[in-house]
């Protein structure tokens, strides 16, 4: 699972779903919870990705939202409020360079992103797809090239496949255009 947290000093819920082209990442959540407000009113988020040592802190905070009341479909799921969810997960706030949400510091990758657009699509109002671009990303030099770019051999996301945690497994190649 990769956890975007859209927090200004309010507890936002985890985006389902992520891809990324260039300096663009594309998130999708759901629109009943803080996360999708916080988005829609402050436009700025940080996009925590962790690694695989951080599975549990991630799962402490799948069942929690910072939305108050908790929505009557999310207390059917089991969800329940929380308003200080980087305290009970275990995960330290550190302050970004140029938006307002707290990054994650113990999550090797943070990219701090600004709102291009948010669309619900007419065919399903229960989600968001948001448009961010990243204006500053902060990586651990462990998982750097010495060119400083992320290097794909040292870099192990944490993966949430279809509701379980996995690492990345070996490299199975690269395309004509890694430069890595």
């Amino acid at each position: 699972m990769i956890d975007f947290d859209s927090q200004l000093h309010q507890p936002g819920p985890s985006c389902f779903s992520s891809w990324a082209l260039g300096p663009y990442i594309v998130l999708g959540l759901g629109i009943g919870g803080r996360a999708y407000e916080n988005l829609n009113r402050h436009r700025q988020c940080v996009i925590n990705l962790p690694d695989p040592t951080l599975w549990e802190q991630v799962e402490r905070l799948a069942p929690l939202t910072g939305k108050q009341p908790v929505p009557e479909a999310k207390q059917r799921l089991g969800f329940r409020y929380c308003k200080e969810k980087f305290a009970l997960a275990g995960l330290t706030p550190q302050p970004s360079a140029q938006v307002r949400p707290h990054r994650i510091r113990e999550c090797p990758l943070q990219i701090e992103a600004r709102v291009k657009a948010v669309r619900v699509p007419s065919y399903d109002g229960g989600f968001a797809i948001v448009e961010t671009e990243s204006v500053c990303v902060h990586a651990r030099e462990e998982i750097l090239t010495s060119e400083g770019y992320i290097a794909p051999t040292k870099w192990k996301p944490l993966i949430y496949n279809f509701r379980h945690y996995f690492g990345l497994g070996p490299s199975m190649g690269k395309t004509f255009r890694a430069d890595v």
